[in-house]
């Protein structure tokens, strides 16, 4: 399926295992080469292995699912930052953002719970060292498992998974748990061989909620950003009904690697929602030559701070039912199109997929009886609908929402 994560996460780990002078001091902080755009990806395996391929990706066009969103996310879409300091918390939550997602190495994790309730920032993170202490915490939206368990250079066996997960729960019932997998979804067990779907299954089985992490941009593979939506169709058909996650890259993990732009940043986060993303997390770390928590350019900081308004105005809205039976949207490549439902109200979701603009394309519309005009969420405008049809016009990586009455 999709390429593109490279080894950035695997080597975070590696770093925020030690104080971050002793990281920099170590090696974290040399200048030990960076990923060249179109290479075959690196770090998925260790010299000498090879990973099998990927599981079959599901159809690109996002399809009725059975999913069920739990309460916690009827009105909420979290929107979250990996592994920042508290110091950054601030900067965070004027981007829009309303999720800390992980405590850094070598930080106190109830000064950090405390920094993240005085911001009003909700948690993902493991749970404290007494569990029970975490029961009630309204910040915390879930614990979260070892991170990409799945992965051949960190591999935790499923079965140790699953029985954190019934330890866990045996504590709190109510509390979710998140696993992160790798965003290739394309490992295999290190001691049996097995691969593909039905082994996700059992990874699966181990959380309630399901992310993974793919960054196309830092590997040279700009011109795809379709691999996140293939990404989060095959993570829906591994987790099931219940909810998925994606990571989205903010800056580059290496400094040499490709930087996203604004227009590819809005396109990578408005195709994991097109295809289902339940949340969305954001991976601003740099790890080499030298650390830093956050190389979000200015540019990709502004769009960042646009989209999650949008994004948590709609929350509702986006976390209806995916792509429900009473409507339906059909448009031609590059576009891509979703919607939902809410309130009466009617929502397509139209991603121009493409570095390109392209002009005049026709967005034909099921479901909608005898609407003449839709209006076009954020931008001050309406456009005509004839004979069930929208057309309209894109910028690179633009997306458009039409609201329907």
């Amino acid at each position: 399926m999709a390429k593109g994560r490279g080894v950035a996460r695997w080597e975070l780990r590696a770093c925020l295992g030690v104080s971050l002078a002793a990281a920099l001091a170590a090696g974290c902080g040399a200048s030990q080469g960076t990923t060249t755009a179109g290479t075959t990806t690196p770090g998925t395996t260790t010299p000498g292995v090879t990973a099998h391929a990927a599981p079959a990706a599901v159809s690109s066009s996002p399809a009725q699912a059975n999913d069920e969103v739990p309460a916690s996310l009827i009105n909420f879409f979290p929107i979250g930052a990996y592994v920042q300091p508290a110091s950054n918390f601030a900067l965070w939550k004027s981007r829009g953002v309303n999720t800390v997602v992980e405590v850094p190495d070598n930080y106190d994790e109830a000064t950090w719970d405390k920094a993240a309730i005085q911001d009003s920032l909700h948690e993902i993170r493991e749970p404290s060292s007494n569990p029970a202490s975490d029961v009630g915490d309204k910040n915390l939206l879930a614990w979260a498992q070892p991170d990409e368990p799945d992965d051949i250079r960190t591999q935790v066996p499923y079965a140790t998974i699953q029985g954190t997960y019934k330890t866990w729960k045996a504590i709190d019932p109510a509390m979710p748990v998140s696993i992160n997998l790798n965003g290739q979804l394309n490992q295999y067990d290190i001691k049996t061989n097995a691969s593909g779907i039905s082994w996700y299954e059992q990874y699966a089985e181990g959380a309630n909620w399901i992310a993974a992490d793919l960054y196309p941009i830092n590997h040279g593979e700009g011109n795809d950003l379709g691999l996140i939506g293939q990404e989060v169709a095959t993570l829906r058909q591994i987790a099931g009904s219940k909810p998925v996650f994606v990571f989205i890259e903010s800056g580059a993990y290496y400094a040499g690697n490709p930087v996203i732009t604004a227009d590819q940043f809005r396109g990578e986060v408005w195709e994991a929602i097109i295809h289902g993303a339940r949340g969305i997390f954001y991976f601003p770390v740099q790890v080499r030559p030298k650390f830093s928590y956050d190389v979000t350019s200015a540019a990709v900081a502004a769009e960042m701070t646009t989209q999650d308004a949008t994004i948590t105005k709609l929350a509702s809205v986006l976390q209806g039912t995916t792509n429900p039976s009473s409507l339906s949207a059909t448009a031609s490549s590059p576009l891509q199109v979703a919607w939902r439902s809410s309130s009466g109200q009617s929502y397509f979701f139209v991603l121009n997929l493409s570095n390109a603009a392209v002009s005049n394309r026709a967005i034909k519309l099921s479901g909608i009886g005898s609407a003449a005009s839709a209006t076009v969420y954020g931008e001050n405008r309406t456009v005509p609908i004839s004979k069930d049809t929208i057309t309209d016009n894109f910028g690179p990586y633009a997306v458009h929402i039409y609201q329907v009455p």
